[in-house]
Parts: C-alpha cells; sequence; structure tokens
C-alpha cells in the first residue's frame, strides 16, 4: 500500500515518506517517481491521499477497457457483498488511485438490520440504508445515511462500510480524483449548488455517460440513482448521481445541514458540484483503497 502525503514542500514530501517506506531500493523508487508531484492545493495540504494501485489489490486481475483511456479496469474475486453487480471490471484504477466502479451495497455491520426511517423535523441520521423506491435496480447499490455509511464512526477517512482494506473517500481525496481528471485548483475548492463553479476539465462528463456530454472516459461510470431526502421522499434518480464523503466540517456542528462533504454529478452540467449534506440524506459511495 502506498499513503501519499500531501505537503507544502518536496523537503516534507521526501521526509515523510521515508519514514513511510524506509530508505531502501523500492523506497527511493518511489520518492524519484514522485519528484513531478505539483498538486499544490492548499486546502488538502498534510492531509492523506490514498495512491495505491489495483495491482496491488489482493485477488484484482487487469481487464482493462481501452475505451476508458483516464482509467484502467480490474476484476475482483472480493467484489461480492461489497460492490454491486459481481466481480466483473469492479475496480477502477484513476491516477494510481484505486475505486469501486460500481456503488457500495453491503449493511453496514452496526446499522444491521436496518433501522427503521425516522422523519421528525429535528432530522435526526438514525443509520438507514437502503434502496431507492422500487429497487432495487441494476448496478445501482444502496443509499445511506452518513452515520450508516460511516457505519457508526466519524472520523475521516473510516473504514464505514467498505471492506477491510478500504475506507469512505474524503472530501480531499475526490479533489485529488478532480485534480487527476484536469479540474483546476479554483475550482477543486469551489462549494455552493451553483454551476459556476467546478466546470474545468469537463470532469462530470469523464465520471459518467450521462452528465452533460458525458463520455465516461474514465471508466468511473457514474449512474443516476438520485437520492433521499431528510422528508424521506426518493428523488433526482435520473437526473443525478451523489456520492458521500467521509469528511464533516466540525465547526459547523451541531448544525447537520451544513456539515456532511458529498459529491454531485447532474445530467445538465459537465462538472462536479462539491457541497454539504444532512446526515439524514441518504446517498451512494464509492469505496477508495487504503
Amino acid at each position: 500500500m502506498l499513503v501519499l502525503i500531501i505537503n507544502q514542500t518536496e523537503k516534507m514530501k521526501k521526509t515523510l515518506l521515508l519514514l513511510l517506506l524506509g530508505c531502501n531500493s523500492f523506497g527511493q523508487t518511489v520518492l524519484e517517481a514522485l519528484e513531478g508531484e505539483t498538486w499544490n492545493n492548499a486546502k488538502c495540504a498534510n492531509k492523506t491521499i490514498s495512491q495505491t494501485p489495483c495491482s496491488q489489490v489482493t485477488g484484482a486481475t487487469l481487464n482493462d477497457d481501452l475505451t476508458t483511456s483516464l482509467g484502467k479496469e480490474y476484476d475482483w474475486n472480493g467484489a461480492n457483498g461489497n460492490i454491486v453487480g459481481g466481480t466483473s471490471r469492479a475496480l477502477i484504477e484513476i491516477g494510481n488511485q484505486c475505486w469501486f466502479k460500481r456503488n457500495a451495497e453491503n449493511l453496514p455491520s452496526n446499522f444491521n438490520p436496518s433501522p427503521n426511517w425516522d422523519y421528525d423535523i429535528s432530522d435526526i441520521d438514525v443509520g438507514w440504508s437502503g434502496y431507492y423506491q422500487g429497487g432495487p435496480f441494476l448496478n445501482e447499490g444502496r443509499l445511506y445515511q452518513w452515520s450508516a455509511v460511516m457505519n457508526g464512526t466519524t472520523y475521516e477517512r473510516s473504514q464505514g462500510v467498505c471492506p477491510t482494506g478500504w475506507h469512505v473517500p474524503s472530501d480531499c481525496e475526490w479533489q485529488f480524483l478532480e485534480n487527476t481528471l484536469g479540474m483546476n485548483l479554483g475550482d477543486q475548492q469551489f462549494e455552493g449548488l451553483s454551476l459556476i463553479g467546478r466546470q474545468t476539465g469537463n470532469v462530470g462528463s469523464k465520471l459518467s455517460s450521462f452528465a452533460s456530454a458525458g463520455i465516461n472516459s474514465s471508466g468511473f461510470s457514474a449512474l443516476l440513482t438520485g437520492f433521499n431526502t431528510t422528508e424521506d421522499t426518493f428523488q433526482n434518480r435520473g437526473a443525478t448521481s451523489d456520492f458521500w464523503t467521509s469528511t464533516r466540517d466540525t465547526y459547523l456542528m451541531p448544525m447537520p445541514g451544513l456539515a456532511h462533504y458529498a459529491r454531485n454529478i447532474y445530467n445538465g452540467n459537465i462538472g462536479v458540484r462539491r457541497y454539504r449534506f444532512n446526515a439524514k440524506y441518504a446517498m451512494a459511495v464509492r469505496c477508495l483503497k487504503d
């Protein structure tokens, strides 16, 4: 497993990598390979960013779709029970990050069976997860309230519902993915519902065939699975794809409507929205290899 610590100086990066990997020939090779790292996202300085290629996942076998030029697909014998849609091309490697190619589907162990949805004006997240109304639908997986996707934990990059060796990606790990696919720094850090920001690189179009001008050149293959609202109303299937991160803004707690970061891909937009949801919303998740 290779964990890359993003720092403000190359000297700090080399020091930390030497501590992680040791001063052996393998570590030196890794350091040399990372000499050209230019991601200078100040908001993610000193954050841990996982960069482990899918080739290092036990049971993964390359089965690349050459039409997805920005990503490499892998079969994975560990997919059953974790990733909807089976073992064939279950993983996608983009910029040395290994992601689930399809949505997670398993019940979190701390919320199994899933509790009943608790609709009231206090907007309490009870750890519900389940399928969009009328589902399950092909390859769409489950929708999770935030405590469900985190399996009861609150720390960033928690394993959550993901299998051992995987975790719920952080806001900065999503920004790293977006940077890999061509989004500039200003747009990476933009936050809100506006369609003005986060347009550069057409990242939404690269992540999904169903975004505006969608080509899915990354192979991420996001489907428009919609979400469940705080009022327990299913919305936007066929219009948006929404994914939780494991990052929350603790400064804004206990205001859950403003605290939990997510991503939104929209069928009328070429970009990817970055904004915060109430923890009681239920959305999809893609796990990231440690």
